[in-house]
């Protein structure tokens, strides 16, 4: 205290000041690296297509979005650039894989080299954005022509840092990157086969016509292979997964094409082969895949048709038949009720090749129409679904809660409920392929009509997937 001189005790309660955090600023980076699947080096085909020439990890750092409104690569090798290939394209590998497959996103046009071991520059518009913080993975794709030599050799690389024209979005400061230089494997050329298209009608971009279709559809598949050595393939086969189940193991899978032309022996030019054959049908074969496998004995065929593509969809077989399919009713009094024997019944059968649920609809004849309730020139037919053998509804089991047995001129489709014979053991819903039920038809003649001709009343009797 000033007067007192005695010391003093402070009381209360902590005080504390606010939080200040430290934002770093300035200007962000970008390094170049080799892409996790980066191709190596690596025997071709010369008139490979989609070849993978290299992959390029481009990683911002965490302080800014880095913007790319360019990039120049660089060819090399012995083969030339200018005459082998017929186009280089640039993509954003979206799924990381080193494959150019249908999840990638193309970042500009096709190009080509003007000059030899030249380079290739790729202005990309709209730029690509690169978030802080993230890595994308580019792939540089080459179509060769078919030109190349054996043992000629292509590589491709991003030889300098200033290759990438970058720009932190942030900043507006001008990225100059490192890491480079980044090149991608050599690729050689040499005796390996490859297969591609056919190229005829059909199968200009795929094996297989046709790609929709049923168990008793005959899908046939073709491929074009092609050795640079003229040697031929000590296989070529054809892997269908028939069941879509995701492999290629089952019996009836794997199988050996066939020659189109047994007189062509010239490997060079290219060589068709074929197989047909035809696909059950089952629960997961909307999945169905194939791809095309080679081999001229010493190496394995590469190009496009190596790669699984998804088809066919083979789809459910929907039919049935039904015997008798008359139903003589004879001569009736008017306002009576007539209802199928045993004897009459209709056995349908389902003889597709998956479940089915029945359906009824009804015609009407000249001069009379149907209802719910018999009247003036108005009748009313109903229909039961029950077991083929073990049921026989009598008079009474037909639209015991009101109308739901009742046939109209609309399709109407069976239930555990309707067109059902409540007592019975079966009904006409997800009925097995191969199996049977009986259809008992009731007819409630009108209570009064002015006509006196034969009346043919048509039922049909359908099916649908349940």
């Amino acid at each position: 205290g000033v007067t007192s001189g005695n010391p003093i005790s402070v009381e209360g309660s902590n005080v504390t000041g606010g939080l200040k955090t430290i934002v770093a600023s300035g200007t962000g980076s970008l390094s170049l690296n080799p892409g996790p699947n980066n191709p190596s080096d690596t025997n071709i085909g010369n008139n490979a297509q989609n070849l993978v020439m290299l992959q390029l990890s481009l990683s911002a750092s965490s302080l800014e979005d880095i913007n790319i409104s360019s990039i120049t690569f660089t060819g090399s090798g012995s083969a030339n650039e200018v005459e082998d290939i017929s186009s280089v394209e640039l993509w954003l590998d979206n799924n990381d894989n080193g494959i150019l497959d249908g999840s990638d996103t193309q970042l500009n046009g096709s190009l080509t080299y003007s000059s030899d071991n030249g380079t290739v520059t790729f202005n990309l518009a709209p730029q690509e954005t690169i978030l802080a913080g993230t890595t994308e993975n580019w792939i540089v794709v080459y179509d060769l022509n078919g030109n190349a030599s054996n043992s000629e050799t292509f590589q491709v690389k991003l030889l300098n840092n200033t290759d990438v024209t970058a720009q932190g979005a942030s900043s507006g400061n001008p990225i100059t990157p490192t890491g480079a230089p980044v090149s991608g494997g050599v690729m050689v050329v040499s005796g390996v086969p490859w297969l591609s298209w056919t190229g005829e009608p059909n199968y200009v971009s795929d094996g297989l016509n046709p790609e929709i279709g049923t168990s008793s559809t005959n899908f046939t598949y073709r491929v074009k292979y092609t050795d640079p050595n003229n040697d031929p393939p000590s296989y070529i086969r054809v892997y269908i997964d028939k069941n879509g189940d995701g492999d290629y193991s089952d019996p009836g899978e794997v199988n050996n094409m066939n020659e189109v032309d047994p007189l062509d022996t010239d490997y060079t030019d290219g060589k068709l082969y074929t197989y047909t054959t035809t696909i059950p049908y089952g629960p997961n074969t909307d999945n169905c895949s194939y791809y095309f496998s080679a081999s001229d004995g010493t190496y394995q065929a590469t190009g496009d048709p190596t790669q699984p593509i998804n088809a066919p969809d083979v789809l459910a077989t929907l039919s049935i038949t039904i015997n008798p399919n008359v139903w003589a009713i004879g001569v009736v009094d008017a306002n009576t009720t007539t209802t199928m024997s045993s004897a009459q019944k209709i056995t349908v059968t389902n003889d597709g090749d998956t479940d089915e649920t029945f359906t009824l609809l009804l015609t009407d004849p000249l001069g009379w129409s149907s209802g719910t309730n018999p009247g003036n020139n108005t009748y009313v037919m109903s229909g039961v679904f029950c077991h083929a053998t073990a049921d026989t509804p009598s008079a009474s089991d037909f639209n015991e809660s009101g109308t739901e047995d009742v046939i109209t001129t609309s399709t109407q489709t069976a239930t555990t409920t309707k067109f059902a014979y409540s007592g019975g053991t079966a009904n006409g819903v997800s009925v097995p392929s191969s199996s049977q039920r009986a259809l008992f038809l009731q007819f409630k003649s009108p209570t009064i009509t002015d006509q006196t001709d034969e009346k043919h009343i048509v039922v049909t009797v359908g099916c649908q997937i349940p």
